[in-house]
């Protein structure tokens, strides 16, 4: 098939809702912008409405606005793709080698990084889907959703309405599963076969969904990718009300505060009109009560209806105080009746529980100190200064560790290792074999890349591998040992979305189980090990975390 050609046999597909246009680009069909749903301001999302023709989908559709402005930085490592943001992002993007509905091919949903309050489906030059769908043979989906003050600040304390408002972004990735099941086979997918990946939040996204019934039969299997760590924690026995409180204080004392409320007094005895007395008398309360002249804190309705740029504003001075006093302030899962919580903490679901799981991280992680001039060549005593400086006595067993875990490392290079998301990857691995018929596969990538004078494998660097996209990212591209490790991690993802189990040619890879964590060591030779760095991640969790890093800045 011709790469792209202007015709008039564009690719349609039927959908539950009407009909789609996309278009070939070297023989994949591609679907851009579908919306998968509709939603409201803090409520829950619901199904588009139908149409009548055909629609294209042939541009990306909005992504979610985020809480800050994006400033372009580090791109060598993480080429990104910036786009218009809207709070109505539930759109989501097919990559497909056929559009014949008996064709059943393997479907993988892509969750996107930037935890629970920034990224897109497209943020990151490698999140494109095309090779992966080609090479393959799989049906690719990634998605967007709402995040931050969107898709996760509780109101539930303030109205039956907002009950679910904390959880609204997990429910959009709810609602996109379900439309993969209701449409996915028009796209040549298979709707019994579906695999769930992401990586940082995109692999916190993984595991949260497995720890809500509603996801229950909409997923299959699930990849994990650097997304489970220790910044992300349950919030048991509190709510919103903080935080929301605070908000309109902030919005009391703007000097944007007076205007809002008199349109929210307007509204709210314009609503009342028709209504019954009882009914009448409450409306003209809450709206006498919150537009005296800006005199009364307003009322929580306002938040619906602010600029979304007011509403980041608001959150933003307002959560930090908030924070410091302990108090909730949002910003993922909240654990309740409708998500059951981090499993390490509370067990996984009978359901988590028979998921397949592939999972792991990278050596380096948040590696983004300064690079070491020259590291290929320093002395031993050059190499123990350093180490010393960062961990002071224990700086001899954490090289001992290291060099046993990793032989063919420097030395130096310990200065890399992340525990931030290895320490709780391990635990989470360990809960889950404390059930024998979970199968689980762990993996470490730990591949050193040609810059800063040889750099262990960063936070996102694996991505560009899993995709088939390194010719996207220069810097994945050493020589001919890079492309055969494309193809060993690339062909394990897709051999684990066909069966749940994954593959690497000559290499046998188990599933853990209690006490054994096999790890596939991901680089240019790929092996197993058996809790290769279990007494390493220990020792330096018990260290004192450098100011710096505590403090410097994480990109996604």
């Amino acid at each position: 098939m011709n790469s792209f050609v202007c015709r008039k046999d564009y690719p349609v597909v039927q959908t539950e809702a009407g009909k789609l246009r996309g278009y070939v680009w070297n023989g994949t069909f591609i679907f851009k912008g579908i919306k998968y749903a509709d939603a409201k301001r803090f409520r829950r999302p619901e199904k588009v409405e139908p149409w009548e023709g055909v629609k294209d989908a042939q541009s990306y559709g909005m992504v979610c606005p985020l809480l800050q402005q994006d400033t372009p930085g580090g791109e060598l490592m993480v080429p990104h793709m910036y786009w218009p943001m809207d709070e109505h992002c539930q759109y989501l993007n097919i990559w497909t080698q056929s559009i014949d509905r008996e064709a059943k091919k393997p479907v993988m949903v892509w969750l996107h990084g930037g935890g629970f309050f920034a990224g897109s489906s497209i943020e990151q030059l490698a999140y494109d889907g095309e090779n992966m769908s080609r090479y393959g043979d799989v049906v690719v989906v990634s998605l967007n959703h709402r995040l931050n003050v969107l898709g996760y600040l509780d109101l539930s304390p303030f109205g039956e309405e907002y009950k679910d408002s904390a959880n609204v972004g997990n429910l959009d990735m709810i609602a996109a599963l379900q439309w993969v099941q209701e449409n996915i086979a028009g796209f040549g997918g298979d709707p019994d076969n579906v695999t769930i990946f992401g990586q940082s939040g995109g692999g916190a996204k993984v595991w949260t969904l497995m720890q809500m019934a509603e996801a229950d039969g909409l997923f299959h299997k699930g990849i994990i990718q650097s997304g489970v760590y220790g910044m992300m924690d349950d919030v048991e026995g509190q709510d919103g009300t903080q935080i929301v409180e605070q908000m309109l204080k902030l919005l009391k004392n703007s000097g944007e505060a007076a205007a809002a409320v008199q349109e929210e007094k307007k509204q709210g005895l314009d609503d009342a009109e028709g209504m019954d007395t009882a009914g009448q008398n409450t409306k003209k309360k809450n709206a006498e009560t919150s537009g005296q002249s800006g005199s009364a804190v307003p009322d929580v309705k306002i938040l619906e209806t602010l600029p979304y740029a007011k509403l980041a504003e608001l959150y933003n001075q307002a959560a930090p105080a908030v924070q410091a006093q302990g108090g909730y302030v949002g910003g993922s899962p909240h654990m309740g009746e409708l998500y059951a919580g981090n499993p390490v903490r509370h067990g996984f679901r009978a359901h988590a529980k028979e998921i397949p799981l592939l999972i792991g991280t990278v050596l380096g992680e948040f590696d983004f100190w300064p690079p070491i001039p020259g590291k290929q060549d320093l002395t031993a005593a050059q190499t123990d200064a350093l180490l010393q400086k960062r961990y002071g006595e224990a700086a001899e067993r954490v090289k001992e560790l290291f060099v046993q875990a990793y032989p063919d490392k420097l030395p130096v290079e310990a200065l890399a290792v992340d525990t931030l998301f290895r320490a709780p990857t391990i635990r989470f691995i360990e809960e889950r074999a404390k059930t024998p018929s979970s199968q689980t596969y762990s993996y470490q990538f730990t591949y050193t890349f040609p810059l800063h004078d040889g750099k262990i494998a960063w936070h996102c660097s694996e991505i560009p591998f899993v995709f088939h996209n390194i010719d996207k990212v220069p810097v994945c591209n050493k020589d001919e040992k890079t492309e055969q490790l494309q193809e060993n991690i690339f062909g394990a993802w897709i051999q684990f979305a066909r069966t749940g189990k994954p593959e690497i040619e000559g290499v046998t890879w188990p599933a853990c189980s209690a006490g054994d964590e096999a790890v596939m060591i991901l680089d240019e030779t790929c092996e197993v090990r058996h809790n290769v760095d279990h007494e390493l991640v220990a020792l330096l969790e018990g260290l004192p975390v450098p100011e710096e890093l505590m403090h410097g800045e994480i990109q996604h």
